[in-house]
Parts: structure tokens; sequence; C-alpha cells
């Protein structure tokens, strides 16, 4: 073979690689979507997620549904990890728009902290609705130019008055929600759960043009040597999916 025809060859080669290069830059593996924003979901789960319905879960701190990779979500699961929880409640929803009108009736609902009195609890145990609290009282209150926190004292039947610190932060796309216990709650006399044993987080964010939200509840308590165990977690639990379901409703409803 001729040295022209030869690098004529090698010519016709190196075209061809690069329009496979090229085709490969450009094929569905490498424009993939992004991995899921949860993980570890029932088939079941994922449907009615898809449907646009709340999903509620019983969860533990090292099996949380949070997939995704961002500074509050490391938060997120640093913090109810590091928490020794023995009760953990999970609430999810897709919403299949990117709307920041819900970011910011979110933050409106999670802001308003005395409208918290009021919000419909239903108690397993008892088998009857009850107000989640039925009283709350505004101890100090500070604003940001992202959100704002604030210390209230609150009771919620059959525990005891306690304190607890709310705050919000709503930027770039994502409003990011956190609760925790500034004092102990008591249960017929005792001291259930520690302070900082009850942390509450809300996420939402913005992600491939819709909109997903993330809750977790998450209770480090003291059952009374398993004397109580039951109706504490009927309870707690309870009260999670009852906060962060009534949100979710306020946050996406049009009117």
């Amino acid at each position: 073979m001729s040295s022209r025809k030869r690098a004529r060859r090698l010519s016709a080669v190196s075209v061809a690689l690069a329009a496979v290069v090229a085709a490969a830059s450009l094929s569905p593996l490498a424009a993939q979507p992004p991995a899921p924003a949860f993980r570890g979901l029932t088939v079941t789960e994922s449907a009615a997620l898809e449907r646009g319905e709340p999903v509620i879960r019983e969860a533990s701190a090292d099996s949380l549904s949070l997939a995704v990779d961002s500074p509050f979500a490391d938060e997120i699961r640093d913090k109810v990890g590091a928490l020794g929880a023995n009760y953990v409640g999970e609430v999810l929803m897709i919403l299949d728009s990117a709307d920041p009108a819900v970011l910011a009736k979110l933050a409106h609902e999670l802001s308003d902290v005395r409208g918290y009195v009021g919000i419909p609890y239903w108690s397993q145990y008892q088998r009857q609705t009850y107000e989640l609290f039925d009283r709350m009282k505004i101890i100090e209150r500070s604003a940001g130019p992202d959100g704002a926190t604030t210390v209230a004292e609150g009771h919620m039947k059959p525990f005891a008055d306690y304190r607890a610190r709310y705050s919000y932060e709503l930027s770039g796309g994502e409003l990011r929600f956190r609760s925790v216990n500034l004092s102990p709650i008591s249960y017929k006399g005792f001291p259930a759960v520690g302070d900082g044993g009850m942390v509450w987080y809300l996420y939402a964010f913005e992600r491939g043009g819709r909109t997903y939200l993330y809750a977790v509840g998450a209770v480090r308590a003291f059952d009374f040597f398993g004397i109580f165990g039951y109706r504490l977690r009927l309870s707690f639990m309870g009260r999670i999916e009852s906060f962060f379901s009534y949100m979710y409703a306020k946050g996406t409803t049009t009117k």
C-alpha cells in the first residue's frame, strides 16, 4: 500500500473515531437525568409520589429516604443520625412543577408559629381528634434577610409545656426549616424527652422542573422501660404526620 493511501485510511479512521466519541457524548447514557431525590422507597410509595400524593413513612436514623447531595441534606442526615432517635417519621411529596409560590407559601405558614395552634391531630390511641398545639406563646423572634427564627413555649396534650426554636430560610430555590426543643418534654410528670431530643426538619427544593418536599421528625424518648412505649410511639409519629401533612396541604393549596 502506498504511503498516500495509508495516510488517507488513517485519516478516515480518525474521523470515524471522532464521530463515535461525539455520538457517545450525546447518547442517553451521557445525558441521563440526575440521581433520584429519594431512595429506598417501595413500588407503592414511588407510585403515590408520582401521582402527587404525600407519603408517610416510619424510618430509622440510618434509613432516611433523602438522597440529594446538598449542605442542608447533609445537616439533616448528620443531626438525625447523631440524635440516637427511637422514633423517626418522614413525609414526602413531589409536585410536577417548579413553582416558587409553593416555597413562599410554605415559608409563610412555617413562620407563623402562633398559627400552629389548632392544627388537627388524630390520636390513634384515644381514637379522636385533638389540636396538635392548644397554646403557643412567643418568647423571642429575630428576622434575617432570608428568613426568621422564633423561640416559643407551646403545649401539646398530654405533654407539659416546653420551649422550642423554629427557624426557616428561603433562598436559592430552597426552603430550609428546622425545629428543636430547648427544654425537656414531660409526660405524666416524667421527662420523656431531654433538651434537644426532638428535631423537625422540612426541606423543599426545585429539581428538574419539579418541586420536592421532604420532612422528617426524629425523637429520642425515654419510654419508662417500655411501659409507655406503644403510646409514645403513636403520639410522636402521629404528631410528625399531622404537622407536616398540614403544612404540605397549606403550601400546595391554590386558594
